[in-house]
């Protein structure tokens, strides 16, 4: 079982964000926190390489054309159901492996009308606003 790192202070550390400075002696009305980003461009490769993984997984005539406008799943995607489910798993241990704990899963992303996983610009957008909310949430 792993336990999250603690400031002096006793503060539990929980995702991609470090407590900067403390003076001895002194007490500050507030920690300053530098949280890390990642861009659209840097999601973007994030998902096309876990696609292109998955794509790996499949026989030479059934994988599909990776691109950053692909259908992923939905009426003209490239996934089924089970490959739905290894991607958002993909996602969520690539997410992880940078120090953001997301999760992509839910059973509204999974199966609503308007899912972001249609195709890769949604896809895109709604993992920054993941990771944008995960900012926040510090």
């Amino acid at each position: 079982m792993s336990h999250s790192p603690r400031s002096e202070n006793g503060l539990a550390f929980k995702g991609p964000f470090t407590l900067l400075g403390k003076k001895k002696g002194r007490r500050r009305k507030h920690q300053e926190i530098a949280l890390k980003k990642l861009s659209d461009e840097e999601i973007r490769a994030l998902v096309l390489d876990v696609l292109h993984d998955l794509n790996l997984v499949r026989e030479a005539d059934q994988q599909s054309q990776i691109s950053p406008d692909s259908p992923i799943f939905g009426e003209d995607g490239q996934l089924d159901s089970m490959e739905l489910v290894a991607l958002a798993m993909d996602i969520e241990d690539a997410f992880a492996e940078r120090g953001f704990d997301i999760s992509v899963s839910d059973e509204k992303a999974m199966s609503g009308k308007h899912s972001p996983f249609r195709d890769v610009p949604s896809l895109v957008a709604y993992l920054g606003s993941l990771v944008s909310a995960a900012n926040d949430g510090v």
